[in-house]
């Protein structure tokens, strides 16, 4: 499933052109499902103890190359 920035990009080599120049660790962008699976969990009574915190879901993007 293409997300809406995708579709705004329209040409795929763009997106592919774009895709080259971000550190992406599993080596792809995440899905729309996968950051909806956290969304999901989030508004869920299973995250009920967490509050104030940010969740990344970035592959562990920034602690990548310390």
């Amino acid at each position: 499933m293409r997300t809406r920035a995708q579709n705004e990009l329209g040409d795929p080599e763009r997106w592919r052109e774009l895709l080259g120049k971000i550190d992406l660790p599993f080596g792809r962008p995440a899905s729309a499902e996968e950051v909806a699976n956290v969304v999901v969990f989030l508004a869920s009574d299973r995250a009920g103890y967490i509050s104030g915190d940010v969740v990344r879901v970035d592959a562990g993007a920034p602690h990548r190359g310390r």
